[in-house]
């Protein structure tokens, strides 16, 4: 039995004829074409000594001949055990020698593929031949396809490099092929739902090959997201670091350079614009493209490889306008490209600095709150002549100091259900000998939350219910506090 040297090619036509077995599918007989005098058998060449010179080895072609026949018992007969035994072992034989040749033919078509130009050029010849072996490979009918089909799945998955284009075109093949489909239902993988065939989807090889997709993808986002970020950061330091120009400088003609986060976009015809990175430079009040990356990469490496600028002037208008000056299509369509990203970058950045302006102005408002609360505290505890234990389970004569805690104590208007928020209540309250308690002081921020009421003598009742709203629940809450002893603070 002649064997696969696991370049892809032996033949199967010779294997089982050896055995006797026609495995050719029959058709119509076609005539041989003459063999020309170039073609015909020449002698041997000889050195300058007499010798014959080496022949060149000629590369073993792959060939099944043609896809082995599917066995047929005449009418009334009978499969014997011998003859279903031999037939299994032929379509055995089979599929391990597919397997071997597929994973070897589709090896090599990843080694072109995946080279650089020139050797790309150099082995066109030999990647239009593995392409012709795969689809012979492929042509079989049942059940000799489906092994062929497994077989180049798995193989094309295998050798597939972790980047997104590499992975879209094993997709397309396979798709091609039948053995994956497009379908609203399945796996999302690049904007489009997978599934597996109907002929292929009970396979146990094949849901393996699904899932060896699914990994594969997984991991191509995850480095493709690892690259990505080393080539913004990469971007960040060509710009300039925190030397960048502002959008307000770029808009003034600043000489300078700027990293512009360009947004994806929808056009008003249904048309989607991809976005990226766009890494500009202002000089002699031109706006021209150094360097781009995402989906905006190949046409902003062709502007910057171009060297083409627009005016910086152009930017403040919606669309182009260089009044009767016409320009070649061509150079119109680069003008309009670089307009169109800048100024979506622009845009952008824009936004970008109006949001770190906000927040810088809150952290500013929120600091500052934050110390005059601080202070507030320090000064009204300083006035206290009576602890809180004193002063509520003891009903010590005194000033004691009242802190709610940094939560919030919530007021629901009766009448509108609006719920006012109040942080940080804190106050000082005094008891006098006949018992009664008032409000002494609290911060000016907070004289809204208690009524003039609160102020004056009052006598506080059973547990405080003659105090009213919202001093009595207060003045609960730190009864409860100081007899817990805990600190009872609302966070």
């Amino acid at each position: 039995m002649s064997k696969s040297n696991g370049k892809s090619g032996f033949s199967m036509l010779d294997v089982l004829a050896e055995k006797g077995i026609d495995i050719r599918v029959i058709e119509a007989p076609t005539k041989l074409a003459p063999v020309s005098e170039s073609t015909k058998p020449t002698k041997p060449a000889k050195t300058a000594k007499g010798k014959p010179v080496a022949a060149a080895p000629e590369p073993k072609k792959f060939s099944f001949g043609k896809a082995p026949a599917v066995p047929k018992v005449a009418k009334a007969g009978v499969i014997t055990a011998a003859q279903k035994a031999a037939d299994r072992a032929e379509f055995d034989s089979f599929v391990d020698q597919v397997n071997e040749s597929m994973s070897a033919a589709v090896a090599d078509m990843w080694s072109i593929r995946e080279a650089d130009e020139t050797t790309q050029r150099l082995y066109r010849a030999r990647a239009t031949e593995l392409d012709r072996d795969v689809a012979e490979m492929l042509s079989y009918e049942a059940p000799f396809r489906l092994p062929a089909q497994l077989a180049y799945a798995e193989a094309l998955v295998a050798g597939c490099p972790t980047r997104r284009d590499a992975i879209s075109w094993v997709l397309d093949r396979l798709v091609a092929d039948g053995f994956l489909e497009v379908s609203d239902a399945g796996v999302r993988i690049y904007g489009e739902n997978y599934r597996l065939g109907a002929d292929v989807r009970a396979e146990v090889r094949a849901q393996r090959v699904a899932q060896s997709i699914e990994a594969l993808v997984t991991k191509a986002v995850e480095l493709g997201k690892v690259q990505f970020e080393a080539e913004r950061v990469a971007l960040v330091t060509k710009a300039g670091g925190a030397n960048q120009l502002t959008s307000e400088e770029v808009l003034a003609g600043k000489a300078g350079r700027v990293l512009l986060r360009v947004p994806d976009k929808s056009g008003s015809d249904g048309r989607f614009f991809k976005g990226g990175y766009l890494l500009v430079e202002v000089i002699d009040g031109k706006v021209a493209v150094l360097d781009a990356i995402g989906g905006i990469r190949k046409i902003g490496s062709q502007l910057a490889e171009e060297g083409t600028y627009l005016p910086v002037s152009q930017l403040v208008n919606e669309r182009l306008n260089f009044g009767t000056t016409r320009f070649p299509p061509e150079v119109f369509n680069r003008l309009v490209a670089i307009h169109d990203m800048v100024r979506r970058g622009i845009v952008e950045l824009q936004r970008e600095e109006a949001e770190i302006k906000k927040a810088a102005e809150a952290g500013d408002r929120k600091t500052a709150y934050n110390t005059q609360v601080a202070a507030e505290r320090e000064a009204l505890a300083a006035k206290a002549t009576a602890t809180s234990t004193e002063f509520f389970p003891e009903k010590a004569v005194g000033v004691a100091f009242v802190d709610y805690g940094k939560g919030t104590f919530d007021v629901k208007d009766r009448e509108t259900g609006k719920v006012t928020s109040w942080w940080n209540v804190i106050l000082l309250v005094e008891r006098r000998e006949d018992g009664q308690i008032r409000i002494v002081e609290t911060p000016e921020r907070l004289k809204g939350l208690f009524p003039e009421s609160a102020f004056e003598w009052t006598d506080p009742g059973d547990k405080f219910s003659g105090l009213g709203y919202p001093l009595g629940p207060i003045l609960r809450t730190e009864f409860a506090k100081a007899t817990s002893g805990t600190d009872g603070f609302r966070r």
